[in-house]
């Protein structure tokens, strides 16, 4: 079985927690599920019990999934906090346990394992220190951790040299953490970060102290005793710590005995070298009580002494061995050579433990995989319960050693009674619960030790349920806790509102808001990226946010983002090229850095210092031309308003991205996912006006209605039946149609209560179907007739006034007279003026809709009279030439294009010439293009083609032309050349005999001009004497049709 415990949100400097109730998440109205933004991480792991933790963008209801070694999931629940540390008591010792945590029943990521302690099987550990860089150096000592097996990790201390635990940490051991329980020590470094606050705000130790602190204390690991001192405090004998590591070091029987802390008292190292004070108070200690092997750090190298007693080199398996493990990441130390020495190397390691019962093997791994170093112990470990071999009285069985009852060892070395359901013990393959042992079981454990369906129980098994827990294909990853599913969260895309960077050094003056690059890094000048975003008009919790920038400028490291409290500083319009850019008015480095000491710091006043204790993401290398996105949901709130993001590299390599100004490449982007906008149906009551929402009714279970208001509690007289002692209420009375009294119940039935609710009865008063109207004060039916004023016999169509079928219309033999209608030439009904033949109120005009047509006359708009050729929209016979009194006008022909072609300049184009030329020798040709309108549908009688001679003196010839028809009349006048003249294909019209100056010539084209349209025609002689035109350009005289 498996308990679970919550800390509070405020991580405590002791292990004071309490236990919370045992159920699933409760079924309660909570936000949408958080963001991870640190963690889980393992804690405190003991044989029976675990501590993980981990931290969210905002506060949520902590849970945690459990799945045990049979297949079992749990589901444990917690406060709501931003911070969860949720404890499991109850396990077994030695199994593995898979586990996801949980935002408001939401997974945070996918699921992680640890295995508990057992002192009676080997492990193995892992011991690292001085890591704290984010440099490529401890990602390749922390690729060589996760290659390497092990139960846990010993840190011995500098876990972070900056501001950022995040960047120096958390991130780069995310995916050990997890799994792998840490055991933390505090260096100096961790306290020269804000205190040391942030190192005991994020780690739990036992601190099973008689101060109740967290940084010095001890802990039990297999057949193994830890003891954990601080070494920044005081160790002098009677200090706190000296007589701590006294009387538990006296008091542990464990057949391994180690000690940790962060300076090295046995160093060969250039840097710090041995802590000589240490030395001297603690190894009479050490040496007293057969501490088998100290683990240290400080020195950024490696070195292992032989076994040393009174500071002397002796035997082995006579004294203790002083280990310091320094290559964890950062920057390496020289190391010499002392006669204490047994191994030394300035190297990026870890230090690996690995114990089975007696044996102890150590080696040092480098970040290359090489085992460099390695020294093996050996002990005979003393008879007892836990030594895997049944060799005392009393002993049944010991650990694998369980002949007697296999499977059935318990840790007393005594065997467990065979498994039951109703053991009262959750101790069997399928058993999900077993009397009180039930903790996977959100409702009642029932008799064959299987849950009771309820909400919480990861399984759609109710009515009403819409999702449960993971049981979410409805609304993936969208269940509340009340099994609802919530809405689906919205997304936008933001660009911020301004954007800048701050340069120090030369440029600290400067203003930078309209670069076109957004600035990080040392060097040439230190520089820091402001961001700033409106999001004032999001009115709902911000789920997600993702930064997402494009590199102009490569760097190995991208830069941290960090928060900024104030976003009232302005952006600036300079270019930051030049001096000139000290007199703009944005934001500057001098605005910031306001100590004058070049550095932007905590010791800045300045409100537009960002909060380097709060690292939301941090971008790594960046390369040009690529775009990069971080999660910064941890640096926003969670909800609307104006927010400064600032990011800052603390690498020398300058990086810079392409700002809102920038031309070419994509300027930030703030990519937000929010909840949906609160409304009455999205199952949650999250608005002033509701009492309850769907499924969450807790105000007025089942009583919620569709307009998120509570139900009246039920009573007689709400017109429901829902009470035990109502048989009817008000018109809810079908168990006695209208017979309900005051009181809810039924009275009895008799001849008269217009009811047929007795035998005999075949109608009574008003209520009679079996014979409408015909119901006699004796409930029996009256035989019927026509006449009666009923329709109640098969040949009746109506009767009387019952002549709903012929309203009007019925007959005494109650049949329908035909009902009148338009087209029956009778004027029977409202609104005929006329019925076919009967017209007498305008002869020869009813129309088929039985109205009269007007008397016909000019302006009608209809052809309906003998003297009409059109009538205004009616063109008749001439469309768009009738005139007003409904004749046609005459119709127009226009001569739209005119022009000549010489076969001697076949390329010249003549059509803005004045004269239409035509000869034989050289050959001309004259073309011309009518366009004719009006005529409509009447015949063209007639249709000439009037030219004239020019007036020069060559115009006038011997023949003035043969007339042709042609069909293409797709040439242009103004480009037309010989070359391009259209064919000659259409008959001859007519010829002209010898012409004189300034004679009209007339051509016949009247069987060439049928109506409406384009019609062409070509002009050629068979004389050598050129005849001259004057054409459509001329001044007078141009040609008419």
């Amino acid at each position: 079985m498996c308990r679970a415990r919550n800390t509070p949100a405020r991580r405590p400097h002791s292990l004071t927690k309490w236990l919370l109730a045992l159920a699933v998440l409760a079924a309660t109205e909570c936000a949408a599920a958080a963001t991870l933004t640190r963690g889980p991480y393992l804690q405190l792991l003991t044989t029976h019990s675990v501590t993980i933790v981990w931290d969210t963008d905002a506060p949520a209801r902590c849970g945690l999934a459990l799945r045990s070694p049979d297949g079992t999931t749990t589901l444990l629940g917690g406060r709501t906090a931003a911070v969860c540390a949720v404890s499991v008591d109850g396990l077994w010792p030695g199994r593995s346990y898979r586990y996801t945590p949980l935002a408001d029943n939401v997974a945070l990521r996918s699921e992680s394992a640890f295995r508990t302690d057992d002192p009676r099987v080997p492990f193995s550990f892992l011991v690292v220190g001085d890591t704290g860089s984010g440099s490529s150096n401890q990602y390749a000592v922390r690729d060589t951790m996760l290659a390497t097996p092990a139960d846990f990790i010993i840190h011995v201390g500098d876990f972070m040299y900056g501001f950022d635990f995040d960047a120096e940490f958390f991130v780069p051991y995310r995916d050990l953490l997890a799994r792998l329980p840490l055991w933390p020590t505090v260096g100096n470094h961790d306290i020269a970060t804000a205190g040391g606050e942030p190192w005991s705000g994020l780690f739990l130790t036992p601190a099973n102290n008689p101060a109740g602190v967290p940084n010095y204390y001890s802990f039990d690991a297999g057949n193994a005793h830890v003891a954990v001192l601080d070494s920044n405090q005081s160790t002098s004998p009677g200090s706190p710590q000296y007589t701590f590591l006294d009387q538990d070091l006296a008091a542990s029987t464990a057949l391994w005995k180690f000690v940790v802390f962060h300076h090295s008292i046995y160093s060969s190292g250039t840097v710090h070298g041995s802590n000589l004070p240490v030395r001297a108070n603690l190894v009479p200690l050490l040496d007293a009580h057969g501490v088998d092997v100290v683990f240290m750090g400080h020195e950024h190298n490696y070195e292992r002494t032989k076994p040393l007693r009174a500071n002397q080199v002796v035997p082995p398996g006579t004294g203790t061995v002083y280990v310091t493990t320094g290559g964890g990441g950062h920057d390496l130390y020289r190391v010499g050579s002392s006669s204490f020495t047994a191994y030394a190397e300035s190297a990026f390691e870890v230090t690996r433990v690995a114990i089975d019962r007696g044996t102890l093997r150590l080696q040092m791994i480098r970040a290359d995989g090489a085992v460099r170093d390695s020294l093996t112990l050996v002990k005979t470990p003393r008879p007892g319960c836990g030594d895997g071999v049944v060799n005392q009285p009393g002993e049944q069985c010991d650990g694998a050693d369980d002949a007697a009852c296999r499977g059935l060892c318990g840790l007393d070395c005594r065997c467990a009674p065979p498994a039951r359901c109703g053991d009262g013990v959750r101790n069997q393959p399928g058993e999900q619960c077993d009397g009180a042992d039930a903790l996977a079981c959100p409702g009642a454990c029932r008799a064959d030790c299987t849950c009771a369906a309820r909400c919480g129980d990861e399984i759609l098994n109710q009515p009403g349920e819409q999702c449960d827990g993971g049981a979410d294909a409805a609304c993936a990853g969208r269940c509340l806790p009340n099994c609802a599913c919530a809405d689906p969260p919205v997304a936008l895309d933001l660009g911020p509102v301004a954007d800048t960077s701050i340069v120090g050094g030369k440029q600290a003056t400067w203003d930078h808001g309209a670069a076109g690059d957004l600035d990080v890094g040392l060097k040439p000048f230190p520089a820091m990226t402001y961001l700033k975003f409106d999001l004032s008009g999001v009115r709902t919790k911000i789920a997600k946010a993702t930064l997402t920038l494009t590199c102009i400028h490569p760097s190995t490291d991208g830069g941290t983002v960090y928060p900024v409290a104030s976003s009232s500083w302005p952006e600036g319009n300079r270019t930051g090229l030049d001096k000139t850019s000290a007199n703009g008015p944005g934001l500057k480095w001098k605005d910031v850095d306001t100590n004058r000491n070049g550095q932007i710091d905590p010791r800045d006043s300045s409100p537009y210092v960002p909060d380097f204790t709060r690292p939301s993401a941090s971008l790594g290398p960046v390369l040009p031309g690529r775009s990069y996105s971080v999660d910064v949901t941890g640096a926003l709130g969670t909800g609307g308003g104006v927010y400064t993001l600032a990011i800052s590299s603390l690498k020398s390599t300058p990086g810079s991205y392409a700002s809102r100004e920038n031309g070419t490449a994509q300027g930030p982007l703030l990519h937000l996912v929010v909840a949906a906008s609160p409304r009455c149906g999205d199952n949650r009551v999250n608005q002033a006006t509701e009492q309850c929402d769907g499924i969450s009714s807790a105000a007025c279970p089942g009583r919620c209605r569709a307009d998120c208001t509570c139900q009246p509690l039920p009573r007689c007289g709400d017109g429901i039946v829902n009470q035990p002692s109502e048989v009817c209420d008000r018109a809810d009375d079908s168990t006695c149609p209208g017979r309900c009294r005051a009181d809810c119940t039924c009275t009895p039935p008799r001849c008269g209560d217009n009811l047929v609710d007795q035998a005999g009865e075949e109608c009574d008063g008003t209520t009679s179907p079996a014979c409408p109207g015909r119901c006699r004060t004796d409930c029996t039916c009256a035989p019927a007739r026509c006449g009666d004023d009923l329709v109640d016999q098969p040949r009746e169509q109506c009767d009387g006034t019952a002549d709903s079928a012929c309203p009007g219309r019925c007959r005494v033999d109650c049949t329908c007279a035909p009902a009148p209608s338009c087209g029956d030439n009778l004027v029977n009904q409202p609104g005929e003026q006329c019925d076919g033949s009967s017209s007498a109120a305008c002869p020869g005009r009813c129309r088929r809709d039985c109205t009269c047509a007007p008397l016909p006359r000019c302006g009608d708009n209809v052809v309906n009279q003998v003297s009409e050729q059109c009538d205004g929209t009616d063109g008749g016979a001439c469309p768009g030439l009738c005139q007003p009194d409904c004749t046609c006008g005459p119709p127009v022909a226009v001569v739209e294009a005119d022009a000549s072609v010489s076969a001697a300049t076949t390329t010249t184009n003549y059509g803005k010439s004045t004269v239409l030329e035509v000869d034989s020798s050289p050959a001309n040709r004259a073309f011309l293009r009518v366009r004719v309108s009006g005529v409509g549908g009447r015949h063209v009688g007639a249709a000439h083609l009037r030219l004239v001679v020019g007036k020069g003196s060559s115009a006038s010839s011997d023949s003035g032309g043969r007339l042709h028809a042609i069909t293409s009349c797709g040439w242009n006048e103004l480009s037309m050349t010989w070359k391009t003249q259209p064919a000659i294909d259409g008959p001859l019209l007519g010829q002209a005999g010898p012409v004189l100056l300034s004679q009209a010539v007339d051509f016949d084209l009247t069987s060439a001009i049928g109506g409406d349209g384009v019609h062409c025609f070509a002009l050629d002689t068979p004389s050598l004497n050129n005849v001259e035109y004057n054409s459509k350009e001329a001044a007078v005289g141009k040609p008419q049709v």
